[in-house]
């Protein structure tokens, strides 16, 4: 009798389906949000209560009242990927610069401080040779095509090949007329799709802040303890096709530089 029992719930436990209930209204959605981003109060710091109180209020209004960015990053995220974490990530900048204006102090929760933030990126832009600014401009683009900051090495390799290709082609096809060629095989063209080369590229981009890890995953590609390569590790790229573009269009140093064909790569 003991014996068919314990049969009886053991056969019952392992057929069991945990469920987790999902997020299913806005509403909730953003109470997660505010919950993650809030501060909580520690005993035994009284002289914090009072800047606390007045963080966490403020992010309760950037959370909850439409017209500032981070509403609506998280309606945004709320009505495609539902995930906290690349939201917790995606926010980390708003919340950092966006609670004030350095200028006067006063709260500016879509606007403040942010344009730091985007003079840093593209002083990175400056500091990048030809083929790391190609390479992130591969990122860009593929960013623009599929609606995601989430790329990999793979993933922009195959696109700076398809692009340095095409402008290979188009090269050739000018030469033709003067008895030049290029080879697919030798030359600049074997130069410009070494994989080898291009991998070290990806690893200074990550190491200037052109990409950023977008999250760490337990068990996933991200993980601390991934061993799987860095072409497949996933990063994010927060610059657009027409910032880049619109940058090297300005004369930034007072001289000539030749970026011309920096336009042609950002056009899709």
């Amino acid at each position: 009798m003991r014996e068919q029992l314990e049969k009886r719930v053991r056969s019952r436990f392992s057929q069991r389906v945990l469920q987790i209930n999902k997020l299913r209204t806005l509403t909730e959605f953003s109470k997660c949000v505010y919950t993650m981003l809030k501060i909580e109060k520690q005993p035994g710091e009284p002289e914090l209560e009072k800047c606390i109180d007045e963080y966490n209020k403020r992010i309760e209004n950037l959370v909850f009242q439409n017209g500032n960015a981070v509403r609506k990053a998280v309606v945004e995220n709320f009505y495609t990927i539902k995930d906290l974490n690349a939201l917790k990530n995606s926010l980390a900048v708003v919340v950092r610069y966006g609670l004030f204006d350095r200028k006067s102090q006063s709260f500016d929760p879509e606007n403040g401080g942010l344009e730091l933030y985007n003079n840093r990126n593209l002083a990175v832009l400056d500091s990048l040779s030809e083929l790391e600014l190609k390479l992130l401009i591969s990122c860009a683009r593929v960013k623009a095509k599929s609606s995601s900051d989430r790329i990999n090495f793979n993933v922009a390799w195959e696109e700076y090949i398809k692009v340095a290709s095409s402008r290979m082609k188009t090269l050739n096809t000018h030469l033709e007329t003067m008895g030049v060629s290029f080879g697919s095989n030798g030359g600049e063209g074997s130069f410009m799709r070494s994989r080898e080369l291009m991998l070290s590229c990806w690893e200074m981009l990550a190491r200037a802040g052109a990409i950023g890890e977008p999250m760490r995953q337990i068990n996933g590609i991200n993980a601390s303890s991934y061993t799987g390569g860095e072409f497949n590790r996933v990063y994010a790229c927060d610059l657009e096709l027409n910032e880049i573009m619109k940058h090297f269009k300005e004369d930034r140093f007072g001289e000539a530089t030749d970026y011309s064909w920096v336009e042609s790569w950002c056009r899709i």
